[in-house]
């Protein structure tokens, strides 16, 4: 279990920096809140959640036919 989530702590690894900076820049260089740059990296995740496991589902399908 630890060789198949390790590939997952270096990547989390190289993301957290984008996932605690980003947003206080974002928020200040466009004149947003922090608030709205944060529902707004919520919803893009959420929308992951969404489109994955379809994108993932029409893909075998696509390389079937």
């Amino acid at each position: 279990m630890i060789a198949y989530a390790a590939p997952g702590a270096a990547i989390k690894g190289m993301t957290l920096p984008l996932i605690s900076y980003l947003p206080p820049v974002y928020a200040a260089l466009s004149g947003f809140s922090l608030t709205s740059v944060g529902l707004v990296f919520m919803f893009a995740r959420l929308w992951d959640l969404i489109i994955d496991p379809v994108a993932g589902s029409i893909m075998p399908a696509a390389r079937q036919s």
